[in-house]
Parts: C-alpha cells; sequence; structure tokens
C-alpha cells in the first residue's frame, strides 16, 4: 500500500534500510551463511529473493537481494565492509 512504501522510503533516506544485491553459491548453505553474516553483524533481514535472470553469473553461482533494516549509514557501510572481507561479491542497490 502506499503508506509501507511511504515508510520504506523514508526508512532508506534515512539510512534505516540496506538494500543489496549478492552472489553467493549455488549450493546448500550458500544462502545460510550471508544470512548469518548480516545477523552477526547486527542487521536485521526484512525481506529476500533470489535473482537469477538478467544477471551475468558463474554457474555455480545464484544472486540475492536483501533488504536490512540497519541502525544507521555507517552501521549500513560496515555490513556491506564485513560481506566483502568475507568474500561476498555484494552491491548496495539505490532505490527512488
Amino acid at each position: 500500500g502506499v503508506v509501507p512504501g511511504l515508510i520504506r522510503r523514508n526508512e532508506t533516506k534515512a539510512g534505516r534500510r540496506l538494500i543489496v544485491f549478492a552472489r553467493i553459491s549455488d549450493r546448500p548453505g550458500g544462502l545460510a551463511g550471508l544470512l548469518a553474516l548480516f545477523a552477526q553483524n547486527g542487521a536485521n533481514l526484512v525481506e529476500v529473493e533470489h535473482v537469477r535472470e538478467g544477471v551475468d553469473l558463474h554457474v555455480r553461482e545464484t544472486g540475492v537481494q536483501a533488504v536490512l533494516e540497519v541502525r544507521s549509514a555507517e552501521h549500513a557501510d560496515a555490513v556491506i565492509a564485513a560481506a566483502r572481507a568475507a568474500g561476498y561479491g555484494i552491491e548496495r542497490i539505490e532505490t527512488r
């Protein structure tokens, strides 16, 4: 609806909602590892979606779009840095 959409946009602008795209192993446990990393770094998962079409992926990997609640823009940066340090190809997705 309209109200939830406005709330999500405000959270994103305030740095409280982080939307990322990550490349993960397309093997059992691949997604669980990424989600555990988010949790260990204090990010709350709101939504996750597999993305396979329209993305250049290796045969043994899959794409995941995740919506996370974070404390601040700095916290969002720290979550992304932790994922990169753990070897994940991760990108912040801009929202409009």
